[in-house]
């Protein structure tokens, strides 16, 4: 949860197929959850970049220094 953030949707590990299924057709059926899911996918992603990711790196290793 903590990667993901409002970039998808979480279906516990133990909900089974139909849950599954359930999660996955609501983003197939819905376009405005769809887009959001993208938008907030692609703003995830910039954490993710390698300058980004540094800094998030040395932040955390100042944090427990």
């Amino acid at each position: 949860p903590e990667t993901l953030g409002p970039a998808g949707l979480i279906v516990p590990r133990d909900a089974g197929p139909v849950l599954m299924a359930e999660a996955v057709g609501e983003v197939i059926e819905d376009d405005a959850l769809r887009r959001s899911l993208v938008v907030a996918g692609r703003e995830r992603l910039r954490d993710y970049a390698p300058d980004a990711a540094r800094r998030l790196f040395l932040a955390a290793l100042a944090e427990v220094a």
